[in-house]
């Protein structure tokens, strides 16, 4: 049996093709799937992305809030400051004898009582309740 040449090269185009559209499936098959899973990580990543957005305006929320009581606190001080200079002499007083400032020194520093002076040291001075 005799074959037409023309019918066997058209046969081994019909050959190549078909495992060229073999090849071409499967690795089409396999893109889809790797396209799959970039879907999947990227929707993960939005939500990740999403949770810490919505954190971020939380603590910012939180940081403003603390930020506005902080400033009220400041006023109130700075108001008790202008307010009251007794009571800013106590402070300073108090900062001097955590620093280890002796009666005498207070006394004759803010002008206070040896009675008050001697109190101040034992309520601010580290171990200040033995001191004689």
């Amino acid at each position: 049996m005799v074959i037409d040449p023309l019918a066997a090269a058209a046969l081994a185009g019909l050959v190549v093709m078909a495992i060229a559209l073999l090849v071409t499936g499967y690795r089409l098959r396999h893109l889809v799937r790797r396209v799959g899973e970039q879907d999947r990580y990227i929707r993960e990543q939005e939500r990740t992305l999403q949770a810490l957005c919505a954190g971020a305006r939380g603590l910012g929320d939180s940081l403003r809030t603390l930020e506005q009581r902080i400033r009220g606190a400041q006023q109130r001080l700075d108001d008790l400051d202008g307010a009251e200079p007794e009571g800013r002499l106590y402070r300073q007083a108090i900062e001097r004898a955590r620093r280890g400032a002796d009666q005498k020194e207070l006394v004759d520093t803010f002008g206070l009582e040896p009675g008050e002076a001697d109190l101040l040291r034992r309520l601010h001075t580290p171990g200040g309740r033995h001191l004689n």
